[in-house]
């Protein structure tokens, strides 16, 4: 016995959600007729399906016209040019330190480009306008990382959405 595998003995059948039990005990009640069982079990699916749309659903951020008062938070300093390079600020280094290795070549090419584009900017907390519009909740480092990294899910995410703006 010394030199025998342990090994944890676990249930045969545990429920996995609250759903799961929830269905089996319909199925199970003896005092139910089969056409109550049957629609108390539709209800029980039905809730499950509406829980999977919930949850399928991208996030939806709105963008708000918010008039720009001053230019001086804006990011001009990330703009100003020195014998045709780019000046290395803080805030270039930040966002592209945030993205892991393998993406930072992408990310320095995707900061290139919207630094001459001229349509985004963002002020010192990072929070981003494209053409006047400012996005709510946004931050520019996060975007640039949504861009150039691999998504992890298959919804919608601001990163997209704001890849899209970037290609125009």
């Amino acid at each position: 016995m010394e030199h025998a595998k342990k090994m944890i003995l676990v249930p045969r059948f545990k429920p996995h959600s609250h759903i799961d039990e929830e269905m089996r005990n319909i199925l199970h009640t003896e005092n139910i007729p089969d056409n109550d069982k049957w629609n108390l079990y539709r209800e029980v699916l039905l809730k499950y399906f509406n829980h999977l749309e919930k949850q399928k659903k991208p996030a939806y951020l709105p963008v708000i016209d918010v008039p720009v008062t001053s230019d001086s938070d804006k990011t001009t300093d990330t703009r100003i040019l020195i014998e045709g390079e780019e000046s290395k600020t803080v805030h270039t280094d930040e966002i592209l330190n945030s993205v892991p290795q393998t993406f930072r070549r992408k990310a320095h090419l995707l900061y290139d480009r919207i630094l001459r584009s001229g349509k985004i900017l963002w002020d010192s907390r990072g929070v981003v306008t494209i053409d006047g519009h400012t996005i709510p909740q946004s931050n520019m480092t996060d975007l640039i990382n949504d861009v150039v990294s691999p998504a992890k899910t298959q919804a919608l995410t601001v990163g997209k959405y704001f890849a899209a703006l970037c290609g125009k």
